[in-house]
């Protein structure tokens, strides 16, 4: 979750509703109902963009692959070897997301209205655009094998 409310707390109930039938609940901008305001044209573009290679090219059924406004069941973290995760930053949603459907666990997204920031700057730059390309690819490339990849040694 932002903290400079552009996630707002006011979404938390409904999500917080939804985890009794999910297993990672997105707070979404892209699903039915959700939306952005004040999001320069610029970020607009990279963030429908990466969304849509990632959804793509990694066959996520999520609409908002990116969105940081989640809400995960313990099981689900608990179950995960998280030092074989890779990422961080963007990437690390990406990549999480990615796991937790290939493993079959529910996902479910709220609409959100997402709000840019009144103060301060964006966290994006070049540097973490590549490492997200990177990482969709990587994980493309993984597919066949990422239960090896992801499950917590016996």
């Amino acid at each position: 979750m932002d903290a400079d409310f552009s996630h707002h707390p006011r979404f938390i109930p409904e999500m917080t509703r939804c985890l009794a039938t999910a297993d990672l609940v997105i707070g979404s901008r892209y699903t039915a109902g959700g939306a952005t305001r004040n999001f320069p044209l610029r970020r607009k573009i990279l963030s429908r963009c990466a969304n849509g290679l990632a959804r793509n090219v990694l066959r996520l059924r999520a609409r908002d692959a990116t969105a940081g406004f989640r809400l995960y069941r313990r099981e689900i973290i608990e179950s995960l070897a998280l030092d074989r995760i890779l990422s961080s930053g963007y990437s690390f949603l990406i990549e999480m997301l990615f796991i937790i459907e290939r493993a079959g666990w529910r996902v479910d997204e709220v609409p959100i209205l997402f709000e840019d920031r009144a103060s301060g700057v964006s966290k994006i730059s070049r540097q973490e655009i590549f490492k997200a390309l990177l990482t969709v690819w990587r994980l493309a490339l993984q597919r066949p094998h990422y239960r090896t990849a992801y499950d917590r040694p016996a």
